[in-house]
């Protein structure tokens, strides 16, 4: 049986994480254009202005902001990634990997 106290807090959980996801915005071009990211995986991605891309992960390509998200093409993948910028600066990028959503974060490099 769960106490009040664990079922107050269950609650206070949830609405912090509804309120920050509320605050988070799409990324603009102007977000991502000439910015190097740090992600949490270790990884890093560079969203060169011209539109190309490099990622310690992901390889070489092109980039481009479209209605339904970060378009990204490499030599090594293609795809859609929901990405969204928190009130905080923190970035989120969310992929559909093996048919499940997987979501990084990360902020820009120092």
């Amino acid at each position: 049986m769960r106490t009040p106290f664990s079922l107050l807090a269950v609650s206070l959980a949830a609405s912090f994480l509804t309120l920050s996801q509320a605050m988070a915005t799409p990324v603009t071009s102007a977000d991502l254009s000439g910015k190097k990211f740090c992600w949490n995986d270790g990884g890093t991605e560079n969203y060169d202005a011209d539109g190309k891309y490099s990622s310690t992960n992901d390889g070489v390509g092109t980039w481009v902001v479209t209605p339904k998200g970060v378009q990204i093409s490499t030599n090594q993948i293609s795809g859609l990634a929901d990405m969204q910028k928190l009130a905080d600066g923190t970035f989120t990028a969310t992929w559909i990997v093996d048919g499940k959503p997987e979501t990084w974060s990360g902020h820009y490099c120092q």
